[in-house]
């Protein structure tokens, strides 16, 4: 009897936390970072000039938006990226690339897994970003 009761006392608190949803995650920010979130920098070799391939990654005011600011030497781009609402505060992230002067713009899954999304890169001196992957969220109800 008494292995009972312990058993349907442990069964009745996993499906009570089971059940309890977490709270949604809000589309603004009650303050948005003026700093880069994220950063990739790394200096273009030039005996003259002082020149960075540079990708940041920027807050906006709502929280699943940030933007993507990139520098090839004296050539500048920015593009704003929409990060899927995974239910918890989404967490970008910029990985070098397999190829030379390529950064990957992403984010973390909820095991801290890199889920790759854009690519900025440089080819024949011109500055460039791509999406290689889409993410869709579906609701389970």
């Amino acid at each position: 009897m008494r292995k009972l009761f312990l058993h349907l006392s442990l069964l009745t608190i996993i499906f009570t936390a089971c059940n309890q949803s977490t709270p949604a995650v809000s589309l603004k920010r009650t303050s948005v970072n003026k700093n880069p979130v994220k950063e990739y920098s790394e200096k273009v070799p030039d005996s003259l000039n002082d020149w960075y391939y540079k990708v940041q990654v920027f807050e906006t005011d709502s929280t699943f938006n940030y933007l993507v600011k990139m520098q090839y030497k004296e050539i500048t781009g920015e593009q704003l990226i929409r990060i899927p609402n995974l239910g918890y505060e989404p967490k970008p992230e910029l990985k070098k690339g397999i190829y030379d002067k390529t950064v990957m713009v992403g984010f973390l899954d909820d095991k801290g897994k890199f889920m790759d999304y854009k690519m900025v890169y440089v080819v024949d001196g011109q500055l460039g970003i791509r999406s290689v992957k889409r993410y869709t969220v579906n609701d389970k109800d």
